[in-house]
């Protein structure tokens, strides 16, 4: 068995940190600043889906825009995160049994960074994001880099673990299944009607689910 995690709103709560580098993006832009409320739901996908499609930008304008976010974010938001109660026992318990990897749309170079400033990374076979280039940022295709450095054979007994549609559809479109947690930025409704496979409640919930294969 094998277990793709996202990493924002599943493994840590990078909310601050991820508000607080859109707050300088749109405030050094110049562009109105969205409510803080408004900002938190679009954690998780990718920032130019976001910022072209929710915002209505054009493609060079998020760039820029992206650009901004990371001024602030490689230097400050980055540490602006921590694991959610009960995951560090939940990844030393679990990895002791299956092997682990992360899959997320944030640039792998952060994800890294992260996850070692956690103590985390210990736990995971491979720790798989975008490209800075945005070359890849769909989560379907940042699944596949991770499932090819993986070597994976059997995709029946790959499931990937998130908190928003992106992780459910990706899951989908890689024929993989889907475990849809709620302690992060996405709601019951968004899971299941992306039909996720299971929908657990809590850090808890999901270690028991997952040892329960």
């Amino acid at each position: 068995m094998i277990f793709l995690f996202d990493l924002d709103g599943t493994i840590v709560d990078s909310a601050q940190g991820i508000i607080n580098g859109l707050l300088y993006a749109f405030n050094k832009s110049g562009d109105e600043i969205p409510e803080k409320g408004d900002l938190k739901k679009f954690i998780g996908p990718p920032f130019m889906d976001t910022f072209t499609k929710e915002f209505g930008f054009s493609k060079d304008k998020s760039k820029y825009l992206i650009e901004l976010f990371r001024e602030y974010y490689f230097e400050e938001g980055q540490l602006e995160s921590e694991p959610y109660e009960g995951m560090k026992e939940l990844l030393e318990i679990v990895s002791s049994k299956y092997k682990l990897a992360v899959a997320t749309s944030k640039p792998e170079v952060q994800a890294v960074e992260i996850l070692k400033n956690h103590g985390l990374d210990e736990y995971f076979h491979f720790i798989g994001g975008a490209t800075l280039d945005n070359s890849r940022i769909k989560k379907h295709d940042v699944i596949e880099y991770v499932l090819d450095n993986l070597d994976v054979n059997s995709r029946e007994n790959t499931f990937m673990i998130g908190d928003r549609y992106p992780d459910i559809v990706g899951a989908s479109m890689s024929g993989l299944r889907s475990i849809g947690v709620l302690w992060g930025y996405g709601t019951f409704e968004e899971l299941q009607f992306h039909k996720a496979d299971y929908i657990e409640e809590s850090v808890d919930g999901l270690k028991d689910r997952i040892l329960s294969f």
